[in-house]
């Protein structure tokens, strides 16, 4: 799931001030195609709700932990994040939310804890999830009895493309 690691804000994925309101926000994205369409689509909900808001993007404004620090440093107002990272790169889980996590338990609330501890927000997640799939042939699920991504673990020589 994605959140978004905000300073100042909470919401359902759009400007709604916890504070005094900003008269700019300035949304960061990671590199790539990807978090540049997101920061966009925020920038939209953003001004959706309040046009009077000046929204600043910084696409490619670098890694994980730069746009963390920069979010922790008020360099940066949000960015997109996905829950997954945030228990796996920038908190540290205990060994019981690590085990539900584990067991396929939503990563959400214990990322949203652990960020809140650190002074950050992590507003409920946009309506997109970007779980990863692997693609086979039907012939070959059937051929080896695939049904999941672990089943995939027992054979051997696969090609990943």
């Amino acid at each position: 799931m994605l959140g978004v690691v905000v300073v100042g804000f909470g919401g359902y994925g759009v400007y709604q001030a916890v504070a005094a309101p900003k008269d700019e926000i300035v949304i960061a994205g990671k590199m790539g195609s990807e978090p540049s369409v997101l920061i966009n689509m925020y920038k939209l909900l953003i001004q959706q709700a309040d046009p009077s808001v000046q929204v600043t993007l910084k696409p490619n404004f670098g890694q994980t932990s730069f746009l963390y620090s920069a979010v922790q440093n008020d360099k940066i107002d949000l960015y997109p994040e996905f829950t997954g990272t945030v228990v796996t790169s920038l908190v540290k889980p205990r060994k019981a939310q690590n085990a539900a996590i584990a067991a396929g338990n939503d990563s959400y609330p214990i990322a949203k804890s652990l960020l809140n501890k650190e002074g950050l927000t992590l507003l409920t997640p946009m309506k997109y999830n970007n779980t990863y799939a692997v693609v086979v042939t039907q012939a070959f699920a059937k051929a080896h009895n695939i049904k999941t991504i672990s089943d995939l673990a027992r054979e051997r020589g696969l090609i990943a493309g």
